[in-house]
Parts: structure tokens; C-alpha cells; sequence
């Protein structure tokens, strides 16, 4: 392996690893990621061409300048100082990759490198920065080595640029031992790193400010018919639950359902939310009560809840009060607000946008009641509206009650099909109708948002006060992190209605449709990358005073370690003394012959090699080499007759010859050499 080409190759993975986990977090501008792209590739292509041009390194220093006061302006109109400057860094890192030159811009590279991968935590919470952070500790110990040995070469042969050149293509000077063990010294580093972070708790929110969450569809403040159908094609997982381990053997999916948001306003295909009035949840006893508790055994779940804008919380129906974590801001902990509106939502503080982790208590228990007089959005029915006002009659004509109302109409709409994508032609019939008359009487086929609407405005219309509701609807079991996944191709829609004071769910969607999070398994790959994901959130971003304590309480109270078989002690201490002779006799053969010799080699190098280590030999009896001494330094200081330095010097250029440059040593020039290395006298000369 060419020293030149793999210094190249570190310092550009160095780099790219450092500026990955900023460019993917999507929080600087568009521009950013392909311009870092492009200066890339350039210096990966021509960037020893474009670093000896004067021109173009004095073009790059302006444009450093130039770019500098751009980012001043455009923080004067408004643009975040933080991002500004990681973007500033950035650019900087790529300018330095375009005009790379020798071992001081290699320096630079690093540095700018160490500042971006660490400027990337303002943007990065995920597990991947975790692993290209990973990646560059692996990488740096090596391209700083090689970094270091090229500054050597440049230092002693600063006016011998053919020498210069001549080591830079050496495959002599790197080999995969030498990557192997300068990489090995970065997992001391790893270790002390994960110890230190165990031991010094985070004292603030997220990673050095707010990161911004994207809003989640369906669950804002209005919700158009066909939002979820975007959300049900991804995949994300929005939330982890552990159950009580006390309820047996899990399911392989748990039919549970998580309630988001709520809307009662209706209006030309899209529900808008008038219930926005929020007001604390009081503690008691450090739980949030919700609701009056059911007398019924309670089943306690762990549930991890990813962010999202709203920060909304996902409760499980049943539930009659919730524990949450404790949240660490400014080095203090307290325990995390909530808030509740009029239709049971539940809206959590998140400072820091990273989510929270809470537990919730579940035993049946009914929504919180309702007013005596049902508001009147709950009965509102907009203009236009008359051919889904007659259908409910007819599916109602034989109901006299409002349960009975509520069973008519679910079991008419259950003849109608699921279906979250529509045909072509079903699109064309569907032009220029309002979607909802589309879903009744036209393509007769929906998502579960078609079938929630149609059947709260219908319920609406028979007297029934009735509301759309948005969530999640089931959970699938992880088998290697060992709890429930649920995923935004699990969510859903339903209809809750006022019976006898108290509200009801009613899911007019087909059984077996809508939410599920997806058909079929998922693959085992699949499963471990989530469970990975849900350490690194639950270890790394949640890691505070919370979790050190709890870490603590579990190693005092004793950590059960897996029995280990049996092993024969004899034969494994014979067998671990053996090696250690083994490992003994070889080092000593490896110090007492030479490299052809211990390896059996017969090149040209190896052939000049011996021969320069024989005449060290020779020369040491006079005096041995300091380890600071080059060869030449030492041949000068031995105090030789002129014969033998001549024969010294030729014995040492022959060696360099080829050794560096290239000029192959036949086996008859090594022992013409090697008999008149042995008329060297090994006593010093008299003045």
C-alpha cells in the first residue's frame, strides 16, 4: 500500500465522518450538503493538482473570507447563529479537502473534522452519529500517525522533493500491521470515553440546545382526509412498550390502541380542533392522574415515545394515570408537565425535543366524563351534507336508541372496503367530488379516515355527539429487543361518541384493517437496528441523573451473570503455557535473525535490508547507535580507516537504493558487499 494513497484515504474518511452526521440531520441549509459534496469529490479527484496552485489557494482563502461575512449578513436577517457557524465549519472542512497539500493542511483536516463531528451533536441525536462518531475514534489515531511520519519526512528532506516523492509512494513504510495497531489504541479511548460519560450525567436538554422535530401528520391542529394515508407508507417507530412482566408470555402484536389527538370541526374535508385550552395535570403521590380508576387489576406499561410536534402524548385506552421521567434542566431535576384539554388530549414538555419515557397505568378505566350539555361542535354537521344525512337514516330506520344508532350505522359502513391507495380510474371518477361523498358513493372504498368521518358525521346527524379521533392502532413484538414497536404505518382513525355521560369508542373501519403497523413479519435485521435505536435513546440521549442513580441501585443490588460451562482446569493451564512459550521462543528468534532469514524472503529489499543490518552489527562492537542517529549520522561518527567508511557508505547507499528507489539488488552485488562488509575493522582508528 502507497503511503500517499492511504493517508489520502483516512483523512478523507475522517472527514466525511465528521460532516455525515451533520449533513443528514437536514438542519442546515439545502445548499450545504451537495456544495460539501462537490468541494469533496474535487479534492478527493485533483486536490494535489489544486493545492500546489498558488492561484487557486489564494481564490480559496477568499472565498473563506468572503463566505465568513455572507454568514454575518445572513445572521443579521435572522438566520441562527449555531447553524450559521456549523455550516461556516463546513465549508472550511471542504475548502481544506480541495487545496490538501502536505501534512499541515492534513493537521487542519483533523482539527476542522473534530470541531464539525462536535459541533454535529447541536443537530444530531440518533444512532447513527453514535456510529460515524465510532468511526472517526477508529480512524484518527492512524491518518494523526501517518499525519506525523509525513511531517518527519517533510522536516528532514525539506529541499529534496525527489526524496519526498520517492517516500510518499513507498509501499514499504505502511503496512495492514501497522493500520491494525494504531487502530487498536482508539478502543482504550472508546472504553474511557463510555466511562466518563457513565460517570458525569448530563446537566441540561437535548445536545447543546432544541432540535427541531418535523409535525406529525394527523395529529396537529387540523387534519385533512388523506393526511394518514402518508403517515401509514412509513415506517418510523413512534413509540416502544414494555408490559408488565407479570402478564406472561407476550403476543406476537398487541391490539392496543395509543389516543393522540382529537378534532370536532368539520369543514369541507378537513376536522380542525376548537378544544385548545390546556390546563396543568395536578401529581399525586408522583403519578398524573387522569381519570377515575376502574376497579379492576392494573397492568403497568413502560412505553419510550419518540418526539413529535405537537408534543402530544400517546396514551393507551383504559389508562387512569401516567408516570413520567424526570427532566434535567439547568442541572435540576423535576418531574415533566402535563397538560389537558377538554377532550382527554394530554400535551407533555419537551424542551430539549428528544422525547420522554413514562409509564402508564392501565385497568380499563373510562375517558373523563363529559359536560351535562353536550358542546355544540359535537353535534355540528356542515352545509352540503344531505345525501349522508339520508344514508344514516337508512341505516337507521329500525333503531330507537342511541347505542342501537351507533350499531347500525358501524355495521353499514362495514360494508364498505378498505383500501389505502385508489386505481387510476377511480381517481379520474373521483375528480372535482368532495372526498368524503367519493368514499359513500362513488368508489365505495377508503382509508380508516374515510370510515371515522363518515361515521362521526352520520352519528351526528342521528343526535349522537360524536368526535374524530386520530392515533395508533396495534403493536408488533420485537423477538431481539424484546418489547412492542409501534410504527407510523400503525396509525389510524376512530370515532369516540357521548353515551349516557360517558365517551365510547366506536371503529367503524373493517376488523383486521387500518393501523396494525404493516402486513407481515418483520425481518430479524429489521428488529435489531430498532433495538439498537431504542438503546442508544434510552442509554445515551435519556442519560441523566435519573439513570446513574438507577444504573447504581442495579450494580448495589447485584448484577446475575449467565452460568459458564464447566472447563477442565489441567488442560487449559497446559494449554495457555504452551502459547506463552510459543509466543517467547518466537520473539527471541525474531531479535537474533534477520528479516530474510525469520521470514524466508529472497526480494531485493529484504536482501538489502540483512545486508544493512549486518553491517549495524559489525559497526555496534565499536560503538551501538543512538536510537536518534540516522545510519549516515552513525557511519560519520564511527571512527573508521577511509577504506572501510567507503565500503561502509557503498554497503549503505546500495541499501537505499533498494530500499526507496527502486533499483532491484541481484544476490551476487549482496554477497560482493557482504564479503567486503566483513573487512571492516571493528577497532577504533588511531589519530
Amino acid at each position: 500500500m502507497k503511503f500517499a494513497r492511504v493517508h489520502k484515504v483516512l483523512i478523507f474518511a475522517a472527514a466525511l465522518c465528521a460532516a455525515l452526521p451533520l449533513i443528514l440531520s437536514f438542519e442546515l441549509s439545502l445548499a450545504a450538503g451537495p456544495a460539501f459534496a462537490a468541494l469533496f469529490l474535487a479534492g478527493l479527484i485533483a486536490g494535489d493538482a489544486l493545492g500546489r496552485s498558488r492561484p487557486v489557494r489564494r481564490g480559496v482563502t477568499g472565498a473563506a473570507i468572503l463566505f465568513f461575512v455572507a454568514q454575518i449578513v445572513r445572521v443579521a436577517f435572522g438566520t441562527p447563529v449555531a447553524g450559521a457557524l456549523l455550516e461556516y465549519g463546513l465549508a472550511l472542512l471542504g475548502l481544506k479537502l480541495c487545496t490538501r497539500r502536505q501534512f499541515s493542511d492534513d493537521q487542519q483536516i483533523i482539527a476542522l473534522s473534530f470541531i464539525t463531528l462536535t459541533g454535529a451533536t447541536v443537530t444530531s441525536y440518533g444512532i447513527s452519529y453514535g456510529v460515524f462518531f465510532a468511526l472517526f475514534v477508529l480512524i484518527a489515531p492512524s491518518a494523526l500517525s501517518l499525519t506525523h511520519l509525513r511531517r518527519e519526512m517533510e522536516h528532514r528532506f525539506a529541499k529534496d522533493e525527489e526524496s519526498i516523492h520517492r517516500l510518499l509512494q513507498s509501499k514499504r513504510i505502511v503496512s495492514a500491521g501497522f493500520l491494525a495497531s494504531t487502530t487498536f489504541i482508539a478502543l482504550p479511548v472508546l472504553v474511557l470515553t463510555l466511562l466518563l460519560f457513565a460517570a458525569i450525567p448530563r446537566l441540561g436538554i437535548g445536545f447543546g440546545g432544541n432540535l427541531s422535530v418535523d409535525a406529525l401528520p394527523g395529529f396537529t391542529s387540523t387534519v385533512a382526509i388523506g393526511d394518514l394515508r402518508d403517515v401509514m407508507a412509513d415506517t418510523t417507530v413512534y413509540a416502544r412498550l414494555w408490559p408488565d412482566a407479570a402478564a406472561g408470555t407476550p403476543p406476537r402484536r398487541l391490539d392496543l390502541r395509543l389516543r393522540g389527538a382529537v378534532f370536532d370541526v368539520f369543514d369541507n374535508g378537513t376536522w380542525r380542533a376548537t378544544t385548545e385550552k390546556f390546563v396543568p395535570v395536578s401529581r399525586r403521590s408522583g403519578v398524573f392522574p387522569l381519570s377515575t380508576p376502574a376497579a379492576r387489576p392494573m397492568i403497568r406499561l413502560r412505553i419510550m415515545q419518540a418526539p413529535t410536534r405537537p408534543p402530544l402524548l400517546f396514551v393507551p385506552e383504559g389508562t387512569f394515570a401516567v408516570e413520567t421521567d424526570r427532566l434535567v434542566v439547568g442541572g435540576h431535576g423535576h418531574r415533566r408537565r402535563l397538560e389537558v384539554n377538554g377532550a382527554a388530549v394530554v400535551r407533555y414538555e419537551d424542551p430539549g425535543g428528544t422525547g420522554l419515557q413514562f409509564d402508564a397505568l392501565v385497568n380499563g378505566a373510562p375517558l373523563p366524563g363529559a359536560a351535562a350539555v353536550p358542546a355544540p361542535d359535537w353535534l355540528a354537521v356542515p352545509q352540503g351534507l344531505s345525501r349522508l344525512a339520508a344514508l344514516a337514516e337508512r341505516f337507521t330506520r329500525d333503531a330507537s336508541t342511541p347505542g342501537e344508532r351507533v350499531r347500525a350505522i358501524v355495521a353499514g359502513l362495514r360494508q364498505y372496503r378498505y383500501a389505502r391507495r385508489l386505481s387510476d380510474g377511480e381517481w379520474a371518477a373521483a375528480q372535482n367530488v368532495d372526498p368524503l361523498h367519493a368514499f359513500l358513493f362513488v368508489h365505495r372504498k377508503g382509508t380508516c379516515e374515510h370510515f371515522a368521518t363518515a361515521a362521526t358525521l352520520m352519528l351526528r346527524t342521528q343526535g349522537v355527539p360524536a368526535r374524530f379521533v386520530t392515533g395508533f392502532l396495534g403493536a408488533k413484538w420485537n423477538d431481539v429487543g424484546g418489547y412492542y414497536t409501534v410504527s407510523a404505518d400503525a396509525a389510524h382513525a376512530w370515532t369516540e361518541v357521548l353515551i349516557d355521560g360517558t365517551w365510547r369508542t366506536v371503529d367503524a373501519t373493517p376488523p383486521g384493517q387500518g393501523g396494525a403497523g404493516g402486513d407481515g413479519a418483520e425481518s430479524t435485521v429489521a428488529m435489531a437496528l430498532d433495538a439498537a435505536a431504542m438503546h442508544w435513546h434510552r442509554w445515551i440521549i435519556d442519560w441523566d441523573m435519573g439513570s446513574q442513580t438507577a444504573l447504581l441501585r442495579d450494580l448495589r443490588s447485584g448484577v446475575r451473570l449467565p452460568r459458564l460451562p464447566r472447563l477442565p482446569v489441567a488442560p487449559l493451564l497446559i494449554a495457555i503455557g504452551l502459547v506463552a512459550a510459543a509466543v517467547v521462543l518466537y520473539r527471541r528468534r525474531s531479535r537474533t535473525t534477520t528479516p530474510s532469514l525469520r521470514r524466508g524472503r529472497t526480494g531485493s529489499a529484504d536482501r538489502a535490508t540483512a545486508l544493512y543490518l549486518a553491517l549495524e552489527r559489525r559497526l555496534s562492537r565499536q560503538k551501538p547507535r543512538p536510537p536518534g542517529e540516522t545510519a549516515l549520522e552513525f557511519i560519520n561518527g564511527i571512527s573508521l580507516s577511509p577504506g572501510d567508511a567507503s565500503i561502509a557508505r557503498a554497503v549503505l547507499s546500495a541499501y537505499h537504493d533498494a530500499r526507496f528507489g527502486g533499483r532491484p539488488m541481484d544476490p551476487d552485488e549482496a554477497a560482493r558487499l557482504r564479503r567486503q562488509l566483513r573487512q571492516i575493522s571493528v577497532y577504533p582508528v588511531k589519530p
